[in-house]
């Protein structure tokens, strides 16, 4: 795996005050590191904070403290120069889980592509731009014949490789991709799976894929994070977060079904629960396998 540092997470904090003022720690104090070329997963259940985790990094939700850098150059804070915001919509791409909500259903599939493009001044043409449309509806296995046609004409696959056509326009160096395949049949998903692998393989895309599905993970994933209640727990190369999993929780996710909410539900102890008290720390168990400890586990 190739080491360089892409995305530099420290002391990331995503505070949520609710109507009643109470306080949701949503991501509490998470450090990251995500190298060039990868392909991390980030795994946990309904609620953990996995999505918030990616969203917080293209600056869609204001974070409350922490830093996020990108090729060394700080990207979060309100008051972001021109640059900063450029390294953000650029070199970042967000997919959604809801290609339906995500698409806009006025728009043909060649706007949706073209769109990014345009916005960023990429080709100096219309005509460059329509044929960079057809190039990427065949890379991710769209039939020309899809341009003109809209949102609602397409099957919910069709809709997430337009998706996907439209985040990798802009040639960003990073995709997150927030539970891609979680609305698709089993068939569809493994297509789309094995879209990303080529992309990745191709285009030297970093990845981070957000998912509850633990197979999919598993097959595409260099590494794995694991994230409960807001705090990453574990952090490995994904054969030894499998063969040899430490803290209770991520044996619990691999041993669960996280399909069966109720299931994983009934299969928390209160091991789990010491592992977010203010006595935890990291502890490399084996070469690149980190493990948030309490002593009391």
């Amino acid at each position: 795996m190739n080491r360089e540092k892409l995305l530099e997470i420290k002391n990331l904090k995503q505070y949520f005050t609710l109507n009643n003022k109470k306080i949701v720690k949503a991501i509490d104090d998470v450090s990251l590191d995500i190298y060039k070329g990868e392909f991390l997963g980030v795994i946990g259940e309904s609620g953990s904070g996995k999505s918030t985790l990616g969203k917080s990094i293209v600056g869609i939700n204001s974070i409350t403290d922490g830093e996020i850098k990108y090729n060394g150059i700080t990207i979060s804070g309100k008051k972001l120069k021109k640059t900063q915001r450029e390294i953000i919509s650029k070199k970042i791409q967000f997919i959604f889980q809801d290609s339906t909500s995500s698409l806009n259903s006025r728009m043909t599939v060649k706007n949706i592509i073209e769109e990014p493009m345009r916005l960023q001044k990429l080709y100096s043409s219309k005509a460059e731009r329509e044929k960079v449309v057809y190039d990427l509806l065949e890379v991710v296995g769209l039939d020309r014949s899809s341009i003109n046609k809209y949102p609602y004409d397409l099957s919910g696959g069709q809709r997430q490789r337009v998706a996907i056509a439209r985040a990798i326009s802009t040639k960003p160096e990073c995709i997150i991709a927030d539970e891609p395949i979680a609305s698709l049949d089993v068939s569809m998903q493994a297509q789309i799976i094995n879209l990303f692998k080529k992309l990745k393989s191709n285009k030297n895309l970093t990845f981070i894929f957000i998912s509850h599905d633990l197979s999919m993970v598993r097959y595409i994933s260099d590494r794995i994070a694991v994230i409960y209640k807001g705090k990453i727990v574990e952090v490995a190369p994904t054969d030894e977060l499998y063969s040899n999993p430490i803290h209770p929780y991520t044996k619990m996710l691999l041993n669960s079904d996280l399909q069966d909410e109720n299931n994983l539900f009934t299969m928390k102890n209160k091991s789990i629960s010491k592992c977010c008290n203010e006595k935890v720390k990291w502890i490399e168990v084996s070469k690149d396998h980190f493990v948030l400890f309490d002593k009391l586990i």
